[in-house]
């Protein structure tokens, strides 16, 4: 192939997809990886493309390419068109640069599930979509194409499954692939879309992005066999229908994307492209846990001090996090942060705000915490000592589990924690502090997290019981996790600890139903000093590992017997 025919094919391509890294690129044009390098070296030079940086997370960096206003004239001119057309029908205008630039990270990972797709026979075309159920769809030579959703952090249940039902409503691609961010979610997905009308395949997002054609990372409702994308790609149908989506009425041109802007005063669509991976964990781990000490926060995420310091202040700097003082130095998002979170994973910066903002509507300043407008971080803050105990205790868990050679792979706040499910014809529901999830080599282990400061007499004792008997009476537990769940209760005194153990056995005796469970009696320094023992990863507030029984975590159904131990 000519220079000029590979020039023509790549402005062609990053007029239709813009950001694709270079290698990326190589996948969508019948090009050589080296044959790109080169090309995209002289288009650069002749002022046709520009760059900007993208780390999505630690193992994945690099550049990523867009075409400037030269390149879209050039654009035109190779398509016989003029330059009005191209802004409105391709994604090249300011409008569109600025909503991709919002779900930089997430178009990062539709990317790379694309040229997963492809292979030395096989160049595919991908269009992305603003406001369909879908993310992108992935098109092939054949005619075959493919549907790709994306699941975020701070998109709710009922936010995914209302988007998947206006996707069941309409046209369909030939095939549906789904990212989701975690295990349970996955799980959820997979009973969500058993009734969907193709052939649909659910993986996590992490192995999806990094797994080859060959990699069976993909999982399809109401079975386990695994599935790579060259088997996914024979499955889908032939008879798909590609989305279309009408055409933004008025454009502009492109403008030059600077990277010499101070923080403070970049615009929020530009921070994904310029935010490291340990500034964006920071801000994920804040938003699960808002209101957290710093210190507390520090040794979830098991970063040194100095780097830490380093990447608060950045983030202060970029105005995407508070630091308030309410019994000692806490952590919140701000409103401007919560809108960068949102808008990548497309679900509503009005939602994210009345659930979690803290500021005073467009000044920026900090509400007293009982005036503060989210509903949810308001709770929190009222219930203050509950909230820092559950925090204290979760970090001390994250510390003692990686001083055991345990991988903490699954950490959940209270609203994701949740767990929904049938039982004698009614839905029910338990609602624990946390659920978090650990794995060694083969061996898993699942946890949810009671912290318990009300359950003083029996009766209070039996209603905490409750939902959890209910819930480990049915199938549940295991299908949501894959894991039977281990119930963990923390109570402040040893006297109260052993009394709610002995109610909890007596209620599964009566009941013929059995849960793992394990009772936690916490520190006294839990009250107040704790705060100073914050850098210490042993005390009888970390999880134990050791005494606990693998056997309950690893059974294809609910144990049969109760593991009670303080």
């Amino acid at each position: 192939m000519t220079g000029k025919r590979v020039t023509s094919e790549i402005v062609a391509v990053l007029s239709e997809t813009p950001f694709l890294r270079r290698v990326e690129l190589a996948s969508f044009v019948p090009v050589s990886v080296w044959g790109v390098y080169k090309a995209m070296d002289r288009l650069e030079t002749a002022g046709l493309v520009a760059r900007l940086p993208n780390t999505p997370d630690v193992r994945r960096h690099g550049q990523r390419y867009y075409l400037t206003p030269s390149g879209i004239e050039e654009a035109a001119r190779l398509g016989e068109s003029d330059v009005d057309d191209v802004l409105r029908s391709r994604p090249v205008s300011v409008q569109w640069q600025k909503l991709l630039l919002e779900r930089l990270d997430a178009l990062a990972s539709v990317y790379a599930v694309a040229a997963a797709i492809t292979n030395d026979s096989i160049h595919v075309r991908v269009r992305l979509y603003r406001a369909e159920p879908l993310d992108a769809s992935v098109i092939l030579p054949n005619g075959k194409n493919l549907g790709i959703v994306r699941w975020g952090a701070m998109a709710d249940r009922t936010a995914f499954a209302k988007r998947m039902q206006r996707l069941h409503d309409g046209p369909l691609p030939g095939a549906l692939l789904v990212l989701v961010t975690d295990e349970v979610r996955l799980r959820y997905a997979l009973r969500l879309l058993t009734r969907q009308r193709v052939p649909t395949f659910v993986a996590i997002e992490d192995d999806a992005v990094s797994a080859d054609s060959e990699q069976p990372v993909w999982q399809r409702p109401s079975t386990d066999v695994r599935f790579d994308m060259n088997s996914i790609v024979r499955r889908a149908s032939t008879g798909g229908v590609i989305a279309n989506e009408s055409h933004l009425y008025r454009t502009t041109p492109p403008e030059e994307i600077r990277s010499d802007v101070w923080l403070y005063n970049m615009p929020a669509h530009r921070l994904p492209a310029t935010l490291h991976p340990t500034d964006k964990r920071v801000l994920d781990v804040i938003a699960d846990w808002p209101g957290i000490r710093t210190e507390n926060l520090r040794r979830l995420l098991d970063i040194k001090p100095s780097h830490f310091s380093q990447v608060l202040r950045s983030l202060r700097d970029a105005r995407l996090v508070h630091r308030f003082n309410r019994d000692g130095n806490r952590l919140a998002l701000s409103d401007r942060a919560l809108g960068v979170l949102a808008r990548r994973d497309r679900t509503s910066v009005g939602t994210a705000r009345n659930r979690w903002s803290i500021e005073e509507a467009g000044t920026g300043k900090v509400h007293p915490w009982s005036d503060v407008p989210g509903r949810h971080i308001r709770q929190l803050l009222r219930h203050i000592d509950h909230t820092d105990a559950v925090h204290t205790y979760l970090a001390s868990m994250a510390a003692s589990a990686r001083d055991e050679g345990w991988n903490v792979v699954q950490l959940d706040p209270p609203h994701r924690a949740s767990r929904y499910f049938m039982h004698q014809g009614g839905q029910r529901s338990v609602h624990p502090d946390a659920f978090f999830m650990l794995r060694r080599g083969d061996e898993t282990k699942a946890f949810f997290l009671e912290w318990e400061r009300r359950a003083v007499r029996p009766s209070t004792m039996k209603e905490r019981i409750a939902p959890y008997l209910r819930y480990y009476s049915t199938k549940r537990p295991l299908d949501d996790h894959g894991v039977t769940p281990t119930v963990i209760v923390v109570m402040e005194d040893e006297g109260k600890a052993a009394r709610f153990g002995r109610t909890a056995t007596q209620e599964m005796a009566e009941t013929g139903i059995q849960m793992p469970l394990i009772m936690k009696t916490a520190p006294r320094e839990n009250e107040a000093g704790n705060r100073r023992q914050a850098g210490s990863s042993s005390g009888s507030s970390g999880l134990g590992l050791r005494g606990l029984s693998s056997r309950s975590n690893t059974s294809r159904r609910p144990s049969s017997s109760a593991k009670v131990s303080s």
